[in-house]
């Protein structure tokens, strides 16, 4: 009878224990949402594909190459170290992104698309807060990771003469 009696007490001792009968602080859902300040989800409006999350990590391949108009090549750290740090200090007042070929075009698992973008970014650490605006085209490769069944960006030609917003060694001019 004794050992019956530690066979039922032990457990419930145990979890008494550990635990899980005490109250906790109620979890509540996030207001988080993903910015997407430069409006890279119409990048693929209108053309069947998507990207599932709007974070550059997961929008960006893990080898992912910028090139800029003079064929430097850059990075997929040094890019999105850029975006970051640009939106941080720019409030991005406009992003428009068009369509610029007659048409985008699809080869196996890579998708080739040209577009043109018409930007307005206010530097907020200036006094008075100065506009810069970048008009000009870019060519997209995106790749289709199959795993995570979505599109990446594998390849970005920007052909802004300098150093567009998104260049990775952008910095405003004083």
């Amino acid at each position: 009878m004794r050992v019956m009696r530690y066979v039922v007490l032990l457990p419930l001792f145990a979890a008494c224990g550990c635990g899980i009968f005490e109250p906790r602080q109620a979890e509540y859902p996030s207001n988080e949402a993903v910015q997407d300040p430069f409006s890279f989800a119409s990048i693929l409006w209108n053309t069947g594909k998507w990207f599932t999350k709007l974070e550059y990590n997961d929008m960006f391949y893990d080898t992912t190459t910028y090139v800029d108009i003079n064929g430097n090549e850059y990075g997929r750290d040094m890019l999105i170290a850029n975006l970051y740090k640009t939106q941080s200090r720019f409030e991005i007042r406009r992003v428009s992104w068009t369509m610029d070929s007659l048409q985008d075009f699809t080869v196996a698992d890579t998708f080739f698309m040209d577009r043109k973008y018409d930007i307005v970014a206010r530097d907020t650490m200036v006094i008075p807060p100065k506009d810069y605006e970048f008009n000009d085209k870019a060519s997209f490769k995106l790749i289709f990771n199959s795993t995570k069944n979505t599109w990446n960006i594998f390849y970005w030609k920007d052909k802004y003469p300098g150093q567009s917003i998104f260049h990775p060694l952008f910095t405003p001019d004083y």
